[in-house]
């Protein structure tokens, strides 16, 4: 996909902000509302169905499940329409996790759901601070927690209502740390990962030690050419073990002259091919 039409698409998106702004309603979408957990805000899901969806009231479809969709529904909702429009892409569900509230709270919940473990500021080097949250002061460490609520709550929900067949997920950052421990520990939530820049330097890297072999069906990986050597060296570690391991396809991606942040559509765009291609 060209630079400029990427760059095309975040124009328009950016008009709508995040999906906590009022005017975001796209079509064949569907929010829904759930009870917060303890000392958390309520989660919403954000679901779009393709439009292969009402044509056909028979086929099952594979499910999307992406993090962060406070922030990031209007990239994914807008890259499946184009893609899916092109016949990029097969039809796919999207269901976005999101949270009612602000910016502080959507990072707090980053913090609190997407990390495996406390975080030990004796094994890092800096600190992580967001919209006014913290990891240094922050609850830390809930992702088994976050792991059912999507597997009893989400991923139900999901089933009961709409025709599904294989399960995917994405995260970015700390989202993306999340997929990578969901590989190893919950490997029956999903079965497809997109991963962009996952934080794998959590806690000294834990999440990757002792883990020679990860197991998944297909795995989209990607780094920005441009961030720390945190990010990257253990980028490099989790895709040649992805490689060595059972996967039935890896695909991992450096993009380079580009950060942390300034990777995200065009690796999104990248892996949605990989994890859907219509040729598949």
């Amino acid at each position: 996909m060209t630079r400029v039409l990427l760059i095309g698409l975040l124009g328009c998106l950016a008009l709508t902000a995040s999906a906590q702004d009022a005017a975001f309603a796209p079509a064949r979408t569907h929010v829904y509302r759930f009870d917060a957990r303890a000392d958390g805000p309520a989660y919403q899901l954000i679901v779009t169905v393709p439009e292969a969806y009402g044509a056909d009231t028979t086929t099952a479809f594979p499910v999307l499940y992406y993090l962060d969709g406070w922030d990031y529904a209007p990239l994914f909702i807008g890259l499946a329409r184009l893609m899916e429009g092109n016949n990029t892409v097969r039809p796919f569900i999207l269901a976005g996790i999101s949270i009612e509230g602000d910016r502080l709270a959507w990072a707090r919940h980053r913090y609190r759901d997407y990390t495996p473990s406390r975080y030990d500021t004796t094994l890092q080097r800096y600190h992580v601070n967001m919209a006014g949250a913290s990891t240094d002061t922050d609850p830390t460490g809930e992702a088994d927690a976050f792991a059912d609520w999507i597997e009893n709550t989400a991923i139900s929900h999901v089933m009961r209502h709409y025709r599904t067949s294989a399960r995917a997920v994405a995260g970015h950052s700390f989202g993306g740390l999340f997929g990578v421990w969901a590989m190893r520990y919950r490997p029956d939530l999903f079965s497809r990962y997109l991963l962009v820049s996952p934080s794998l330097w959590w806690n000294g890297g834990e999440v990757l030690k002792d883990w020679p072999a990860p197991r998944a069906k297909r795995v989209f990986l990607s780094v920005g050419g441009r961030e720390f050597g945190n990010m990257q060296q253990p980028y490099g570690i989790l895709l040649e073990r992805l490689q060595a391991g059972d996967a039935t396809a890896v695909e991992g991606r450096i993009y380079e002259g580009e950060n942390h942040v300034s990777l995200l559509p065009e690796a999104v765009y990248d892996g949605l091919t990989f994890l859907f291609a219509a040729d598949e």
